[in-house]
């Protein structure tokens, strides 16, 4: 596991834990990613963090209800040159994937979600 995973999971036991995590905003919903991920499997359950520099663009944060998210998650990529929308379409895609996968229950063994 990455230290931003790593951090992202530690997280989740501190006593600011719901205060944290109502602050993220919602794939397709909301803030920052209101207008990322709709229409995919992320809509809805993908919360993250994005940032950007010259050349640095990262998303991170959980999959999963609020509550209980199923798995945490960072992308950072770097070095690219020009505008950040291409890299964002591939930071978008990777969370549709990672939240189809949680969704099928293939994390740890856990049951698939709503179920």
């Amino acid at each position: 596991m990455g230290v931003a995973s790593w951090q992202l999971a530690a997280m989740r036991r501190h006593p600011a834990w719901a205060a944290y995590a109502a602050s993220l905003p919602v794939a397709g919903v909301d803030g920052s990613l209101a207008e990322r991920m709709r229409g995919t499997p992320a809509e809805g359950v993908l919360t993250g963090k994005t940032g950007t520099l010259s050349g640095v663009s990262s998303l991170a944060g959980y999959v999963g209800p609020v509550e209980a998210p199923r798995l945490a998650y960072a992308i950072m990529i770097n070095g690219f040159v020009g505008e950040p929308a291409p890299v964002r379409a591939v930071q978008d895609r990777f969370g549709a994937v990672i939240a189809e996968f949680a969704r099928a229950g293939a994390v740890a063994g856990l049951p698939a979600s709503g179920s």
